[in-house]
């Protein structure tokens, strides 16, 4: 086993990790990169202007992305469209975690394509596995996501989100955010012509009323957010992720910093998490 030494180490390879292991290695520190390879459960998701600029800022590149506006209903008869465009482009997060890990190679970050794992706090720092390599760093960051490194101390109320890509005639062009009797939807057209949703719902409903798809059906009926549409077909098998709010108990101390959805996992309604990150 080799060990490796580096002034900081940092778990996870998204739009918040990277941020920050770019910025310190321009700053002159030794950093090391863990990028698990891996799927998430749902492979789009919108960018705000304010997520775009949050990434610009940084210098981490814009992924090619379908401009959208979005229409809500929330209490009312029928979608109603936002005042003002949005500007907010819908992206293959695949693809945005490509183009950043790619970033972070260009920017001298040494990147390890294993999984982070078994940190433990050392006199002088952290000590923890990467593949087959120990790695020893001074300080660690956790940007693992809402998976972490460690559970938070503070959760909210329990939440799933149920994940889909549809495809079909007469798809909706804009992204659709509305409510159901007992959780809520997420729509958004992709970039190859399929049309995402995400269903968020209280987790014990899977116990009560069992099979996702029909749940999915459900709720997708009761909105209405696919109306209009036709020959739909599903293009995988459902994807489920845990969607529930969550706050870390400290977001740095002792050589350990918390940035993104590990240090503060918001309520997907809240939407940006990039601009949080």
């Amino acid at each position: 086993m080799l060990l490796k030494r580096c002034d900081v180490f940092v778990a996870g390879a998204g739009p918040a990790g990277v941020a920050l292991a770019l910025r310190l290695r321009r700053l002159g520190y030794e950093v090391a990169l863990a990028a698990a390879p891996g799927e998430a459960a749902h492979s789009f998701e919108t960018l705000s202007p304010a997520a775009q600029e949050q990434l610009a800022t940084e210098g981490l590149p814009i992924p090619r992305g379908k401009p959208v506006d979005f229409e809500i209903r929330w209490g009312n008869a029928t979608f109603e469209p936002r005042a003002a465009p949005s500007q907010s482009l819908v992206v293959d997060r695949r693809v945005l975690h490509a183009e950043v890990r790619r970033r972070a190679i260009e920017g001298g970050v040494s990147v390890i394509d294993e999984r982070a794992k078994a940190p433990e706090s050392t006199a002088d720092g952290w000590r923890l596995q990467a593949g087959p390599n120990a790695f020893c760093a001074r300080v660690l960051v956790d940007a693992t996501g809402r998976r972490g490194m460690t559970r938070p101390t503070r959760r909210g109320a329990p939440l799933i989100g149920l994940h889909v890509v549809y495809r079909g005639e007469n798809l909706p062009a804009a992204a659709r955010v509305a409510a159901a009797r007992d959780g809520w939807i997420w729509g958004a057209p992709t970039p190859d012509a399929g049309y995402a949703v995400s269903v968020f719902e209280d987790p014990r409903l899977g116990k009560t009323e069992g099979d996702p798809a029909a749940r999915i059906k459900r709720i997708v009926d009761e909105t209405g957010v696919l109306d209009g549409a036709t020959n739909l077909s599903r293009l995988h098998a459902i994807a489920a992720s845990d969607a529930t709010p969550s706050t870390a108990s400290a977001c740095n101390g002792a050589g350990l910093f918390r940035v993104g959805d590990a240090a503060v996992a918001q309520d997907p309604l809240s939407s940006s998490g990039v601009s949080a990150a």
